[in-house]
C-alpha cells in the first residue's frame, strides 16, 4: 500500500511508549510525514482543594525525563515531537 501524501499527528497523553504504540505505528506506516505532540497539562500542576499539587516534584521530574527520552527516540525515526505547556485541548487545536 502506498503512503498517503500528508502529515499524521500523534498525540501523546499519558502513555509515552513508542515501541508498541499502535497509533504511532499506523501513522508511520500510512503517512509520509508524522508529527508527535505532547503537552504538559497545566491542570495537572494546580493545587487541589486541600492545597496539595496533583503532580509532585518527583513525578514532574520523571515526566520531564520521560518526555525528553521519547523526543530523542522519535528524532531517530525522523519524527518531530512538539512539546508545550498549556491546556492540551487548546494546544492541539
Amino acid at each position: 500500500m502506498q503512503k498517503i501524501k500528508g502529515t499524521a499527528l500523534v498525540w501523546f497523553r499519558n502513555d509515552l511508549r513508542i515501541t508498541d504504540n499502535y497509533s504511532l505505528l499506523n501513522a508511520s506506516k500510512d503517512y509520509e510525514n508524522v508529527v508527535a505532540y505532547f503537552c504538559f497539562d497545566v491542570n495537572q500542576f494546580k493545587e487541589n482543594q486541600w492545597g496539595f499539587k496533583k503532580t509532585s516534584s518527583y513525578r514532574t521530574q520523571f515526566l520531564i525525563e520521560s518526555v525528553l527520552q521519547v523526543q530523542k527516540e522519535l528524532e531517530e525515526q525522523n519524527i518531530t515531537l512538539i512539546i508545550e505547556k498549556q491546556d492540551p485541548v487548546i494546544g492541539i487545536t
